[in-house]
């Protein structure tokens, strides 16, 4: 069984999706290959600073960070 790791789970993303719905708030949707798709977001509270690169990266991390218990959660069943 092949670990975990954060090349595995960047493998299995067939593509990442960013939407900027309100002003500053950020969000990162990515589609894994099996169908799953895992929303981050960030916000910035001030407009006038607000970085359109600065809140794609922090809205990737968030959507990434959440990757970590879905896939866990796969390998533990399929090591039963």
């Amino acid at each position: 069984m092949e670990p975990i790791t954060v090349e595995y789970l960047g493998s299995q993303i067939a593509e990442t999706t960013y939407l900027n719905p309100k002003g500053t708030l950020t969000l990162c949707i990515l589609t894994m290959k099996n169908g799953l798709h895992v929303v981050g977001e960030s916000a910035c509270l001030d407009p006038a600073r607000f970085d359109a690169e600065v809140g794609k990266r922090i809205a990737y991390q968030n959507a990434f960070a959440k990757l970590w218990q879905p896939y866990g959660f796969i390998r533990a069943e399929q090591a039963r």
